[in-house]
């Protein structure tokens, strides 16, 4: 019993807190509304340079009716440029792209194919993000479709707000009654709860298919590549930890056609909740040890609110536990205190609708989907069970112990052209792929994981020099040259040295593995100059 009255007060806690949370969130939505009234008088002065990248995989059928959008917008177009990410495609979509032209296409070609939405922007954004003039970055799904007024809309609200979480509306103009419930959701999760949080100072989940984030905030806070996925959700939480509000605003739209079913949103929902268990987990040490950030570990904790069946299953089960045991809890808390919650929860429906200015057209689908909400619940756990998904669990890599991985350490030195510091480089290497840590001063840097360690070795030193520092190893000696072919066979890990071949006449190839180093090292800069002066050589010699 002491068991069952302990579980019975965290739930009644936890629930109660909940709907007066969610009331709380409403009416701060509903407050904003006047502010948002004020923000449409806002006069722009000027055209911002703009940055949009679109992510596509797979998507030929629907990617050229987006660029064409764009290509078509009522904005300057020296003021825009378009970057499209090819996750892996193996369809016809990059010979469109390429015939179309105005767009900027970026490959991505690797072992484990797609490797995602935010893994492929933080790969982009690691080759462009100090190299563009841009104001901004605009994200978009290579299944959607904008208006000509869209960067125009983007470039007035970016202006108020540093991350901007958008909608997506249904192009299809006949919508079955299940896709008519899913929008609705949507709507009034991203028009008064994701609006609401924002009002009240909250952090929110940056999980759309549009949004838009300035630079100066991509520069602060950074994409992450982790080992277990859901990087849009690590992301919105350093948002909220770095005090960065996410608002979701009324000119950020862009369209899709729509069709949804009963699996279709199970599905959805399963994922969600997948998601925010493995955020949870991987963040749970966070919660218990840092002491400043509150926005981020609200944010964390919004992750366990409970779903409209879930709630009426444990507001139940408090139910049951007040009017058939002899508790405490059922001494303290009558049937009526439970009703009253559940009527709570009612409210805070109804009012989240009133807020969002549903039709009534959407208030007779939420009767509907009151009817529903079972089958779709059920239907969902159905999936966590059979994991019928692309993903499956697993834990964090640096718990695992792979048997096949190799690892090792390197003493080695940097310059920033006055003075050389010392440094190590930690390289590491399986079957599948290398990566590489620099190390210095109880700072890292990592590279993306490279299908060889010369990729990773080049990703480091080209981040390093964008800091004005060199990595004084042998890839990066005007003496070294990378022999594809055999770079290939062997990972990329060595090549030869020249320096002989210059300076004394040898005729042997001096073989040199890429991290290594000596006193002759020179800038990379001469390697075409030494390269030249060696054919010069060989034509000499055969005059």
């Amino acid at each position: 019993m002491l068991f069952l009255d302990f579980i019975s007060w965290i739930l009644f806690l936890f629930l109660t807190f909940y709907v007066m949370n969610q009331l709380y969130i409403i009416s701060c939505s509903s407050k904003g509304k006047i502010a948002d009234v004020e923000k449409r008088n806002y006069a722009v002065k000027f055209e911002q340079n703009l940055n949009v990248i679109v992510y596509s995989h797979n998507n030929a059928s629907t990617i050229i009716d987006l660029i064409e959008s764009l290509k078509r917008q009522e904005y300057s177009q020296e003021r825009y440029s378009i970057n499209v990410i090819l996750d892996n495609c193996d369809d016809n979509s990059a010979k469109l792209l390429e015939i179309l032209g105005g767009a900027r296409l970026w490959r991505i070609n690797t072992d484990i194919k797609p490797i995602g939405k935010n893994k492929s922007i933080a790969w982009l954004l690691e080759r462009i993000l100090s190299s563009e003039n841009t104001n901004a970055f605009i994200f978009l799904n290579a299944d959607c479709i904008v208006k000509p007024d869209f960067l125009a809309r983007v470039n007035a609200a970016i202006y108020d707000n540093p991350v901007l979480m958008g909608e997506v509306l249904p192009a299809n103009s006949e919508l079955n009654l299940m896709t008519n419930l899913a929008n609705l959701r949507s709507k009034i999760r991203n028009k008064v709860i994701t609006h609401g949080r924002y009002y009240a100072s909250l952090g929110s989940i940056l999980d759309e298919d549009v949004c838009a984030i300035r630079q100066d905030i991509l520069e602060k806070v950074r994409f992450a590549i982790t080992d277990y996925g859901f990087e849009e959700y690590e992301f919105s939480i350093k948002l909220a930890n770095a005090n960065i509000p996410v608002s979701n605003s009324y000119q950020l739209y862009c369209y899709k056609h729509i069709s949804e079913s009963l699996r279709s949103i199970a599905l959805s929902d399963y994922k969600r909740r997948y998601k925010a268990f493995i955020t949870i987990k991987n963040n749970f040490l966070y919660l218990l040890t840092n002491k400043r950030s509150f926005k981020a570990k609200e944010l964390i904790l919004s992750l366990t609110y409970p779903s409209s069946m879930l709630f009426i299953i444990l507001a139940f089960f408090l139910f049951n536990v007040s009017f058939y045991t002899n508790t405490v809890f059922s001494q303290v808390i009558s049937i009526k205190v439970i009703l009253l919650l559940l009527l709570g929860y009612a409210c805070s429906n109804l009012f989240a609708m009133l807020v969002s200015r549903c039709s009534f057209n959407e208030y007779k689908n939420a009767v509907f989907w009151l009817l529903f909400m079972p089958i779709v619940f059920s239907l969902s756990l159905l999936q966590g069970i059979r994991l019928n998904m692309s993903f499956k669990f697993t834990l964090p890599k640096k718990f695992l112990i792979n048997k096949d991985f190799h690892k090792q350490i390197i003493d080695a030195t940097v310059s920033d052209g006055k003075k050389e510091l010392p440094c190590q480089l930690e390289i590491r290497q399986n079957d599948t792929h290398s990566q590489l840590i620099f190390m210095f001063n109880g700072k890292k840097l990592s590279s993306s994981k490279q299908p060889r360690v010369d990729f990773a070795f080049e990703e480091i030193s080209e981040k390093l020099r964008a800091h004005g520092f060199n990595l004084k190893v042998c890839i990066n000696c005007g003496y070294f040259k990378l022999n594809e072919s055999i770079a290939s066979k062997l990972g990329g890990e060595q090549g030869y040295c020249l320096f002989d071949n210059i300076d004394k006449g040898s005729k042997a190839w001096e073989y040199t593995y890429i991290w290594n180093a000596c006193v002759n090292i020179i800038s990379i800069k001469t390697r075409k100059h030494i390269l030249q002066k060696l054919s010069e050589i060989e034509i000499t010699k055969k005059d």
